[in-house]
């Protein structure tokens, strides 16, 4: 079995861009941002139409690909790194070309938007390099349709609270984040006011709690709105940054380190020639219905 550390990806319409379309010649029509947003996942999934629809690229270096399943929403490949390996013959040390690679599996479906990296460490050093490959060439592709996406990788909200309980004198103060709203599992947990606020000012927004001076925060894990707010965050994989009742203590980030995984079969993104049916898609997609939510 494989394992998998699980990412997350937000859209948002690049409203400057809009702003800013102007020609000399010919007068440049601009979908309004409500189309654009409903379109994201369609341009997205366009990407991989087919196996050069898109490049993977970071400066001048090109990261090499194969299209595995693009069906339904879920969308599977294998990226290779660009290495060198170093061997000995006939007493001399000589290089050679290596090009190891990992899987990665996108769960493009309606209101999923998760991203499942391979961990395997002698193809990239770690799953958040990958994640910053994709990044780079999903939005270089994205903009021509005035769209931009940001990939995060979740954890879970016993994180936030695993860091609070580390504290017995309590906490000061905690700041939150979110993103432009796209993402029902998020957005839901976020509360209609940041939601509204978003759209209409085509912003992400930062919610702060701070204790009165010389106490601290009253923090229930069982507390309904703060349990919306903490999953909110581990969801888009926004971390948490919380300020300790400590004399000289700094912000502390949360999230930033931890991850939630997944192990899949590598046999589950193989297709033998021959094989009449293709099962694939179902066993891939039901092993992402995990994180739908």
């Amino acid at each position: 079995m494989a394992k998998f550390v699980i990412y997350t990806y937000q859209f948002a319409p690049l409203f400057s861009d809009l702003q800013t379309q102007d020609s000399l010649f010919d007068e440049v029509i601009v979908p309004a941002k409500d189309e654009i947003m409903y379109t994201k996942q369609k341009v997205f999934t366009d990407l991989f139409k087919t196996e050069d629809a898109i490049e993977f690229r970071v400066g001048e270096e090109v990261f090499r690909h194969r299209l595995l399943l693009n069906y339904n929403g879920i969308i599977a490949f294998r990226i290779a790194n660009n290495k060198v390996v170093w061997y000995e013959e006939n007493f001399k040390v000589q290089s050679m070309p290596d090009q190891p690679s990992c899987l990665v599996l996108i769960d493009n479906r309606e209101n999923c938007q998760n991203i499942a990296i391979q961990k395997l460490t002698h193809s990239f050093a770690s799953t958040d390099r990958v994640a910053r490959i994709l990044n780079l060439a999903f939005n270089e592709h994205l903009k021509k349709h005035y769209l931009t996406m940001e990939i995060r990788r979740r954890y879970e909200e016993k994180t936030f609270w695993n860091l609070v309980d580390k504290y017995p004198d309590g906490i000061k103060g905690i700041k939150f984040s979110f993103s432009y709203p796209n993402l029902p599992r998020v957005s839901d947990n976020v509360g209609e006011l940041f939601v509204e606020l978003g759209k209409q000012f085509n912003a992400s927004s930062k919610f702060e709690l701070n204790a009165i001076e010389g106490q601290a925060l009253n923090l229930d894990n069982n507390d309904s709105r703060l349990k919306s707010l903490v999953k909110s965050a581990g969801d888009s994989g926004l971390p948490i940054k919380v300020l300790p009742v400590q004399k000289g203590a700094r912000w502390i980030s949360t999230g930033s380190s931890s991850c939630i995984t997944t192990e899949i079969a590598e046999s589950s993104f193989i297709h033998e020639e021959g094989d009449i049916f293709d099962d694939r898609y179902e066993s891939l997609a039901e092993i992402m219905n995990e994180f739908k939510k």
